[in-house]
């Protein structure tokens, strides 16, 4: 649930739909339906619009809505995943996330006026990077790596962090895939 500005109205979500609710009059009023997977929505500085996630075409897209009841899809980018975050202070700009074919999440700007491309903040890196940041401890012994390409960049992301760790990383070269090998 989201106050607005004003405090007199909530955003609710419900299942697939976004409902806002004047919590003066106790009055609740469908806003959108279809909404995403994993629901976002928040308000417009001054209240009168909401930026929320919807379900278009087999993708969660990032629509802009008034108080009217209409909605207009804004471009973004070619995440299949999105998810409004923040309305910036002026409303000139939303923050939204994506989530990335490798897993990652990227953070976006979106500004509203001119050329409407949204803008990188963030971006997560990628599936190796992340596996060695996050396991890489004094109590691995060895990184077994099985393709030579991701071997080379293993060793690298390793050498970086922890030079006299590069030792560790491995090119596994047995027949048997390693998965199998070690269970």
């Amino acid at each position: 649930m989201r106050i607005s500005p004003d405090e007199r109205r909530a955003l609710v979500m419900n299942r697939n739909e976004l409902w806002v609710v004047d919590l003066v009059r106790s009055v609740p009023m469908r806003f959108a339906s279809d909404i995403a997977s994993q629901p976002s929505a928040v308000w417009s500085p001054d209240g009168n619009r909401i930026a929320f996630t919807k379900k278009q075409g087999g993708r969660e897209e990032i629509f802009i809505g008034g108080m009217d009841g209409h909605a207009e899809l804004v471009p973004t980018t070619d995440d299949i995943f999105k998810g409004v975050s923040d309305w910036s202070r002026d409303g000139r700009s939303i923050i939204f996330w994506g989530q990335t074919t490798a897993g990652g999440l990227d953070l976006w700007m979106l500004p509203l006026e001119g050329d409407r491309k949204p803008v990188l903040l963030y971006q997560e890196p990628g599936l190796i990077e992340r596996t060695v940041r996050d396991f890489l401890t004094e109590e691995v012994d060895r990184i077994l790596v099985d393709n030579p390409e991701d071997f080379k960049l293993v060793q690298d992301l390793v050498g970086e962090v922890s030079p006299r760790s590069r030792s560790r990383v491995e090119l596994y070269a047995d027949p048997i895939p390693v998965f199998e090998r070690y269970n």
